[in-house]
């Protein structure tokens, strides 16, 4: 399996290229989409909440237990049309997000993600998938966007608040090689 094709709105040429896919199927027969065009992407696994677990057995040191643990995935899409449609066709995983963001609330707005990345090789432009993958479920609003000219990018910041756990997962793209379009 190769790695996908990703139409990335960003510079491929950075630390790494961030990408995420959201389930289309059910948990037991999973259908992966590649969200595209993602500019910013910032995966924060492990929000810890601590609490100060001071005993006097310490010596004189404090000490902190971690009680609970948050995650969650900031991203930034170029929302853009496709050139010389009218009226405007946007991405189709844009959209999908989009339908399923605005105005829903509890189960009918939660998604299954998975997260993963790729080290871009400055020098022949192929990727190489990186070792950390994770999967999780999240919740999430498609907060709008903001006007632009005829044929500019919207951008829309998506946050994804991760619902339970975010679990370790293998690279769903163990060999890399494909380029970026």
């Amino acid at each position: 399996m190769s790695a996908p094709t990703l139409n990335t709105a960003g510079d491929t040429t950075a630390h790494r290229l961030g990408c995420f896919d959201y389930n289309e199927g059910t948990i037991l027969a999973p259908v992966w989409t590649t969200v595209q065009y993602v500019e910013d992407y910032d995966l924060q696994t492990d929000n810890a909440n601590m609490v100060d677990a001071t005993v006097f057995a310490d010596g004189g040191y404090t000490g902190q237990d971690k009680i609970s643990t948050a995650w969650q995935l900031n991203v930034t899409l170029d929302h853009m049309s496709v050139p010389g449609s009218n009226p405007p066709i946007y991405d189709p995983t844009h959209d999908y997000l989009e339908q399923h963001g605005v105005g829903q609330l509890g189960a009918a707005n939660r998604i299954q993600l998975r997260m993963y990345d790729f080290d871009p090789n400055d020098v022949d432009g192929l990727i190489t998938p990186r070792g950390q993958a994770y999967l999780g479920f999240a919740n999430y609003s498609w907060p709008g966007y903001g006007a632009g000219g005829t044929g500019d990018a919207r951008m829309v910041a998506l946050q994804f608040l991760g619902k339970g756990k975010l679990s370790p997962i293998l690279h769903p793209y163990p060999v890399g090689g494909a380029v970026p379009n």
